[in-house]
């Protein structure tokens, strides 16, 4: 049975605590004899201390244990694990459902719909080259679905040039697949366009480029990939345009009859579309 203490610090020595006073020998024994049993109780506590710790790393142990092997088990009942594969899709990025797990990457790799989306953003000379080369083997796994590609080449510079317009040039081998274009490019690598060939687009319904921030005029329609949309896309309903200079054959190229979504939108204050511009388009814009 343990004696209780009394750690009152009011007793002999009191007033010599926490000073730098010395004790003399006489004390010395006197202070000896006096912390007998207290220091006895403290090593029974610091034992006592040492036992509950014990048996609190024990205890700790066999809780981990049982968690860890509760939470294997009734991870079988998760809601996610019950979701239809193409929420999942949806819900999920094409390349993080194969990093989840071996069952979720066999589902991934094996459903064309998650493969018939890109969203390519290059902004490395690195990424651009890993995209060239994944490109053919991504779009084969969307089987013979419509592709829906978002490119963003912004702020890598005219360095990368060749780059892009080799890619561009393996991306329109599946023209007559995509579904939707969303294209967004600095200014100074606008031009590069002139080095894609006219394609035809016969599934396109949206196509959407955009040049922010241009410092200089950009004939869109001098440009054959930008050309085309007359006769090359025969399904287009949605178009957008951001950053373009005002032309003369800027309305009678185009065909505006199928378009049911429209933007139009100049950099510049000075090279918007005149009034009589148009109020043609809108003439020729039935279906908005």
């Amino acid at each position: 049975m343990s004696v209780k203490f009394s750690w009152s610090l009011q007793l002999p020595y009191a007033s010599f605590l926490y000073t730098n006073y010395a004790a003399s020998p006489t004390e010395r024994l006197e202070l000896n004899a006096f912390l007998f049993e207290p220091r006895q109780e403290l090593s029974r506590l610091e034992s006592e201390i040492s036992h509950i710790r014990a048996l609190l790393d024990d205890l700790l142990t066999q809780h981990n244990q049982a968690k860890a092997f509760v939470d294997a088990h009734f991870a079988l009942t998760d809601p996610i694990r019950r979701l239809p594969t193409g929420t999942l899709v949806e819900i999920f990025a094409s390349l993080l459902l194969t990093m989840v797990c071996r069952g979720w990457r066999d589902i991934a790799i094996n459903l064309p719909p998650i493969w018939s989306s890109l969203q390519i953003y290059a902004k490395s000379r690195t990424m651009l080259e890993r995209w060239q080369q994944g490109i053919s083997g991504w779009i084969a796994r969307a089987g013979a679905l419509p592709l829906v590609v978002s490119l963003s080449f912004q702020g890598i510079g005219m360095a990368f040039g060749e780059r892009i317009s080799s890619f561009m040039q393996t991306l329109m081998k599946f023209s007559p697949r995509l579904k939707e274009v969303v294209l967004n490019l600095d200014a100074e690598l606008f031009p590069l366009l002139e080095s894609v060939s006219p394609q035809s687009f016969p599934l396109l319904e949206n196509f959407s480029i955009s040049v922010p921030r241009s410092n200089f005029l950009i004939q869109f329609t001098k440009i054959p990939f930008i050309r085309n949309l007359a006769a090359g896309m025969p399904m287009l309903q949605k178009l957008s345009i951001n950053g373009f200079s005002e032309g003369q054959h800027f309305r009678s190229t185009l065909k505006w009859t199928n378009i049911t979504e429209l933007v139009l939108e100049s950099t510049h204050h000075s090279t918007g579309l005149p009034l009589e511009h148009i109020l043609g388009i809108l003439a020729q814009t039935i279906k908005l």
